[in-house]
């Protein structure tokens, strides 16, 4: 039997994934995506406090996969990288 997957949390991560894509693939400045980084730190240290790292059991694997890449793009938090 498979477990139930974490609806509210795949929208949440699918969610900052899109956003930080956005942000990445414009013409934005490094201050934007800074801002952005800074906001996704955050709320990547909310989802771990309430939900645990996520894993196939509660996501997709490609709602995991968007959970790696928003911390493998937190540069200024090598502690993070290296946590998760």
């Amino acid at each position: 039997m498979t477990a139930k997957k974490n609806k509210t949390l795949i929208k949440i991560i699918t969610r900052m994934f899109k956003e930080d894509q956005k942000i990445r693939s414009s013409q934005n400045k490094l201050s934007a995506i800074n801002v952005i980084n800074s906001k996704h730190k955050n709320l990547i240290l909310e989802i771990i406090k309430k939900y645990d790292y996520p894993t196939t059991r509660s996501v997709s694997k490609k709602t995991l996969i968007y959970f790696w890449a928003l911390i493998q793009h937190q540069d200024n938090n090598i502690e993070l990288q290296k946590k998760c």
